[in-house]
């Protein structure tokens, strides 16, 4: 069982006591296996849903065969404290501020289809409710894939609608209500995923396409691509965008295999900075700071610069298949996730991963911690 934090703030570790959680839950991403019980040896799987983090605060969410567990560190330096126990079904994860969080929850349906739903937090992820009721974004004819806030009221959903047309809902109530808006034709090729970079501009990456706006502002413009890469008869796909320093961004994704971009007027328009052969893809990418950052793909790969991007050096995690989230802090602290629930640590910025077993979190059943 994980230590509690002795210098938690005492309004959390109040709400601790007294929370009870009704909805289930996924954070921005890491997934693992948890070591055999101490009770009759039997093994429970598990995996981290997603994971979030808005410096120096990160939230955790790991599941088990019945549902799901919520952590939260209040800084980089200090351990995971558990916050709650919630159902499965989370797919995302994201907050806007210490107290204001979201998450998209799916519920399974008869022959495959479900309903995704909207949940808000007002208290740092300990208690939550429900904010769009069940298929609310059925009439909308989309699958959601991810969601952004900017602040307490304003938030984009996006997903997929009919023949993989790429739908984005804005919401300036943190979500009570959620209208459509207009795109440019390019982004109905299919959206992504949604991000928000350091001067709260809003980031669309999709099927040969990137496309931004002010959060504030009406419409949406396409930064400027390699034509190679807008025309490419079979689409390439951006997966990520990131900005390692003021002007300088970053897109990961593929084009017949793994493919990076990058930008040095604040994402207005990108060349192709590095190309891998194929097949595979990028996912992720993120920066610890202006020099280190690493993307993560298919076949396990990771790849990480530690000069800014003016060179790149590949490794593979192993025989564990496609590797989905990578998050790196300033401190050198990194995590990556994979599909098959794998989770991978850093330190120091070191370039080196080990594998993290769950040992060190508590089983969440039955109840919440205390």
């Amino acid at each position: 069982m994980m230590k509690a934090l002795a210098n938690r703030d005492s309004h959390l570790g109040r709400a601790l006591r007294r929370a009870t959680i009704t909805s289930s839950f996924a954070l921005v991403g890491i997934y693992m296996l948890l070591a055999p019980s101490s009770a009759g040896g039997a093994v429970s799987h598990s995996y981290v849903v997603d994971i979030f983090s808005l410096r120096p605060e990160s939230w955790l969410a790991i599941c088990w065969s019945t549902n799901c567990s919520l952590y939260h560190k209040m800084a980089e330096d200090q351990d995971w404290l558990k916050v709650s126990t919630l159902p499965l079904g989370v797919e995302r994860i994201f907050f806007a501020d210490s107290t204001h969080g979201w998450c998209l929850v799916t519920t399974a349906g008869k022959e495959g289809e479900g309903t995704t739903d909207l949940w808000g937090s007002k208290d740092g992820g300990i208690n939550w409710e429900l904010i769009a009721h069940p298929g609310r974004f059925a009439r909308f004819g989309i699958g959601v894939g991810d969601i952004a806030f900017i602040n307490p009221s304003d938030g984009w959903v996006i997903g997929r609608g009919s023949v993989g047309r790429g739908v984005v809902l804005e919401t300036n109530d943190g979500g009570e209500t959620l209208r459509q808006v207009n795109v440019p034709p390019e982004v109905n090729r299919a959206v992504g995923r949604i991000s928000i970079d350091g001067h709260r501009q809003v980031w669309l990456a999709g099927n040969r396409f990137i496309a931004y706006k002010s959060w504030d502002q009406q419409g949406w413009k396409l930064a400027e691509v390699p034509k190679e890469l807008s025309d490419y008869p079979l689409g390439t796909k951006f997966e990520s965008i990131v900005f390692s320093e003021k002007g300088t961004g970053w897109v990961a994704g593929s084009e017949s295999g793994p493919i990076l971009l990058s930008s040095r007027n604040s994402g207005k328009s990108w060349e192709i900075r590095q190309k891998w052969p194929g097949p595979g893809s990028f996912n992720d990418i993120a920066f610890g700071n202006a020099l280190f950052g690493c993307a993560v793909g298919s076949d396990a790969l990771v790849s990480c610069t530690h000069d800014g991007g003016e060179t790149w050096s590949n490794l593979h995690l192993g025989d564990i298949g496609e590797l989905k989230r990578i998050i790196i802090l300033p401190s050198g602290e990194a995590w990556i996730i994979s599909v098959s629930g794998e989770l991978y640590g850093m330190k120091n910025f070191s370039g080196s991963w080990s594998n993290i077993p769950l040992s060190q979190f508590e089983d969440p059943s039955p109840t919440t911690r205390k």
